[in-house]
C-alpha cells in the first residue's frame, strides 16, 4: 500500500491522461481489495477528476 500510496502522490499532477487514468484504475483495483483504505486516500488527497472518477468506480 505504501508503494501505491508513494506512486500516485508523486504523479498526480502529472497532465498526462494515460497517467492519470492509471491512477484510477490503480484505486479502483486496490479498492476491490481495501475499500476502506480506498474512501480514505480518496477524500484526503487531491486528485484530478479523471482519477477520482475511475478511482470511485466500485466504491
Amino acid at each position: 500500500m505504501a508503494n501505491l500510496q508513494t506512486a500516485i502522490l508523486t504523479n498526480r499532477g502529472d497532465d498526462d491522461f494515460f497517467i492519470q487514468k492509471a491512477i484510477g484504475w490503480a484505486l479502483r483495483d486496490y479498492g476491490k481489495v481495501n475499500s476502506e483504505w480506498g474512501r480514505a486516500f480518496v477524500a484526503n488527497n487531491v486528485l484530478s477528476s479523471l482519477a477520482r472518477r475511475e478511482g470511485c468506480k466500485y466504491l
